[in-house]
């Protein structure tokens, strides 16, 4: 999470499954009321909830059963981060933009019942969660704007200087929820080809600036051969500031427990994404592990605290993502030895990896919390 609201743009004009309105709000304009949340708000994410707990009560065993499917029906989320050469997009970034893009895909109204989005959504969220982490460049990464789905953009460190005004990134929240470009608003730079980048610039990305999408999920047997020609494996970044001890950062003075207060005054909600430091897992890897966190957080708010989903909605669903030593790790997953009572009592929930690549199965990667 930035001091400056990151951007989202919304598939691309023109597209079957992207498009924009025919009219945006004039440049520095505000709306002049909170967006509303579609019909049935949260609704495609039903069958993510009532799997959850029943997922965190298997054993490892139990993990490597359930995984197997019919490689024909195998579905999957694309996350792809641009990594442009010479480029420093930040790794701490990619996993809060991981988290807050799969969020904002499953709750925009094109996801909701009658949404064109909707279908391959509902599919998806009725299965196994998969998601893959690729990165792309130039040209690579031009040619993804026009697919369906979302470009989320955050400022690097030397913008965070210079950021004025509100914090919240509640122009991006609003430009998923009508489909405009986030700097129709006049809180960051105007798009004219919906992949969320300064055409200023000529349409390189920032270089302290981070950049991740999330495209609508699908079939993997059918991957757009766009997205099949992204590499997947080795893409990792160095680490950088956590939160905690950076004097920059809006949640700072927040420590990173599960029991202290999580929203400072006149504030929307956050979700804060507790990593076990050390983990050895690549950017990749921890961006399909947030984004699993982000998606989980919405559905169990779904179920039952819509008013707390709506009010991370309105803000733009911000995510802060913060390494724990062992002990706090443990006191985490040991929060979570009753799912229920973890999401109920503290808002608490849980990533268990499926063990593919980098981990055994079943093994916890994230807990989150939403607050």
């Amino acid at each position: 999470m930035s001091d400056e609201p990151f951007e989202v743009s919304n598939g691309a004009p023109g597209d079957a499954d992207g498009v924009a309105p025919d009219a945006e709000r004039p440049s520095g304009s505000e709306p002049s009321v909170a967006p509303e949340p579609p019909a049935e708000f949260g609704a495609v994410l039903a069958p993510l909830r009532r799997r959850y707990a029943s997922w965190l009560g298997l054993d490892d065993a139990g993990v490597s059963r359930d995984r197997d499917e019919n490689p024909d029906r195998i579905r999957a989320l694309q996350l792809l981060l641009r990594l442009e050469r010479g480029g420093a997009p930040s790794h701490r970034r990619a996993l809060e933009l991981s988290a807050t893009a799969c969020a904002l895909l499953c709750l925009d109204p094109r996801s909701a019942p009658g949404g064109a989005w909707h279908e391959e959504v509902a599919a998806y969220c009725g299965g196994h969660i998969r998601k893959v982490g690729r990165r792309a460049r130039g040209a690579a990464w031009a040619v993804t704007a026009d697919l369906p789905g979302l470009t989320l953009t955050a400022p690097g460190r030397l913008d965070r200087t210079t950021a004025t005004g509100d914090d919240r990134p509640a122009d991006a929240a609003q430009a998923a929820h009508e489909g405009a470009p986030a700097g129709a608003g006049g809180r960051g730079a105007a798009t004219d080809e919906g992949d969320g980048l300064d055409r200023r610039d000529g349409g390189r990305a920032e270089a302290d600036g981070t950049q991740v999408r999330a495209l609508v999920p699908g079939l993997v047997a059918q991957l757009d051969r766009r997205i099949a020609k992204l590499q997947v494996g080795g893409t990792d970044l160095p680490r950088d500031t956590d939160p905690a001890s950076d004097p920059l950062d809006p949640l700072a003075a927040t420590p990173p427990t599960a029991t202290d207060a999580l929203t400072p005054p006149d504030r929307g909600p956050v979700l804060r994404l507790h990593l076990p430091a050390g983990s050895g897992l690549t950017t990749g890897k921890l961006m399909a592990q947030t984004g699993h966190a982000g998606m989980i957080a919405a559905a169990l708010a779904a179920g039952d605290d819509p008013g707390l989903l709506r009010r991370w909605w309105e803000a733009g669903c911000p995510a802060v993502a913060v390494e724990v030593d062992e002990a706090e790790w443990s006191r985490l997953r040991a929060r979570l030895a009753d799912p229920a009572a973890a999401w109920r009592d503290h808002r608490l929930a849980a990533v268990r990896d499926a063990g593919f690549t980098e981990v055994e199965p079943g093994t916890t990667t994230v807990v989150a919390r939403l607050g």
